[in-house]
């Protein structure tokens, strides 16, 4: 096995676990946002710019479902691509090349949805916060 396909695999390894990290990120700070953003507006006399909020938590579920569907999708893609080595193996053939299909680029969009749903949440967030503190 070549040094070049070595470092493929690690740098490959390395990208999985950072997708895998900002996913949890993205879910444990929406979570944690959505929580908290219902206990101040309980607080809140006479809240001003609701929609703002309601469009927060909306996009910030939205957030959550797509890095969930992400998972979904990164699961079936390695799946795929595990099966395309074996069948690569036993056809002896020693030059395939492992390549992300149409899966893995299915979970690429939905990384970047739910990460741009959630960035939009915290900005409404942001805007609700900023029109309600007195």
């Amino acid at each position: 096995m070549s040094n070049l396909h070595e470092q493929r695999k690690w740098l490959e390894a390395g990208l999985s676990a950072a997708y895998r990290e900002s996913d949890k990120l993205v879910v444990n700070v929406s979570s944690a946002v959505l929580a908290l953003s219902v206990a101040f507006i309980g607080q809140v006399k006479d809240p001003q710019n609701t929609l703002a909020i309601k469009c927060s938590w909306l996009l910030l579920l939205t957030a959550i479902a797509f890095v969930l569907l992400s998972l979904i999708f990164e699961q079936r893609e390695r799946e795929s691509r595990i099966s395309k080595i074996d069948q690569g193996i036993e056809a002896g053939d020693e030059g395939f090349r492992d390549e992300a299909g149409a899966w893995g680029k299915v979970v690429f969009v939905l990384n970047l949805l739910g990460m741009a749903t959630f960035f939009l949440g915290l900005a409404l967030l942001a805007c609700f916060l900023i029109s309600n503190l007195k």
